[in-house]
């Protein structure tokens, strides 16, 4: 029997994972966390973005902060994608964040994710069209504290 054939009997399994699809890049000043989302993400995408908003929030020194997430590159996710956003968003919550601020650019973006923030009983989460509008709702609520 050649080669070929022996590697045939062989029990293999092969296990190909998807690349990231989409990115995005997290970032903090003071009490501010701010998101920026591009092109659509598939799971492997939405993990490791949880994993990294956790990582970036986590060094915010005030006890209370806010979120600046702009979608305005972004393109979607998957149906899935909203269960994980429920429990990142209520991981957010009892880690003290109040206000949530989002940049869509279509409202199909912004019914897909209403559903994810229905988690929110103290947090205050707004959609925005525009940076400018945003960043002054943000400004007048943390003002306010």
């Amino acid at each position: 029997m050649n080669n070929f054939q022996n590697s045939l009997k062989n029990d293999v399994t092969i296990v190909k994972s998807m690349p990231k699809h989409g990115s995005y890049v997290v970032s903090s000043t003071k009490q501010l966390l701010t998101i920026k989302a591009y092109n659509d993400w598939n799971m492997e995408t939405v993990f490791s973005y949880c994993q990294s908003f956790k990582e970036q929030a986590s060094t915010l020194t005030h006890d209370n902060w806010s979120s600046l997430i702009d979608l305005s590159d972004w393109g979607l996710g998957p149906p899935e994608m909203l269960n994980e956003l429920q429990k990142l968003n209520l991981w957010s919550e009892a880690h003290k964040q109040n206000y949530v601020a989002i940049i869509t650019k279509c409202s199909l973006q912004q019914q897909f994710l209403i559903k994810s923030h229905q988690v929110f009983k103290e947090t205050q989460a707004k959609f925005f069209d525009n940076e400018a509008e945003a960043l002054s709702w943000l400004s007048d609520k943390i003002q306010a504290n």
